[in-house]
């Protein structure tokens, strides 16, 4: 199922909606799927994904930049080394522990919060399409150690999948 995905800030790209690029629109749905109270979903197998509802996905993904500002974003942050540079500012690392209190906090409010994982670091700007979202739904802390739990769209039916970080440290300990 080919699509094209035309984003300002990016140029117009076609993805292979069965292989990638969609995992903002699967988390976005599976939020809604979630907050309305409606049925899961049950096929496993992303080839078998029906036009419209790939179609919907896509929306879902392209409502999930919520304009330029997301895009800038992505793009700022897939061109931003983990560590803290005097030239580039705050890196990654410190941009994700800025974000916490306000992940943590949906979470305790009952919310599954997406999150962007930052996975590649390039200048090229469809660099930013090998990026990935999850969607956080439990946290805990232990010492500096907090452990996220999360539901990624890409491991159906796992709820052991855990992002860990210390906070605690002044420095990215891995990327």
């Amino acid at each position: 199922t080919e699509l094209s995905i035309s984003v300002a800030g990016l140029p117009e790209v076609s993805i292979d909606a069965t292989r990638m690029g969609l995992c903002g629109g699967m988390s976005f749905l599976t939020r809604d799927i979630v907050e309305s109270g409606t049925p899961q979903l049950r096929a496993t197998r992303s080839e078998q994904i029906p036009v419209p509802l790939a179609q919907h996905i896509l929306g879902r993904l392209i409502d999930s930049f919520s304009g330029s500002t997301t895009v800038k974003r992505w793009l700022s942050l897939t061109q931003t080394p983990d560590e803290d540079t005097r030239l580039r500012g705050r890196g990654v690392f410190h941009r994700t522990i800025d974000e916490l209190p306000g992940i943590t906090r949906e979470i305790a409010a009952g919310k599954l919060c997406p999150i962007g994982l930052v996975l590649t670091q390039s200048l090229a700007p469809w660099a930013v399409f090998e990026n990935h979202v999850v969607l956080a739904w439990g946290y805990g802390q232990h010492g500096d150690t907090l452990t996220l739990r999360t539901y990624d769209c890409n491991r159906p039916r796992r709820d052991d999948i855990t992002i860990r970080l210390n906070i605690g440290s002044t420095t990215p300990v891995q990327p």
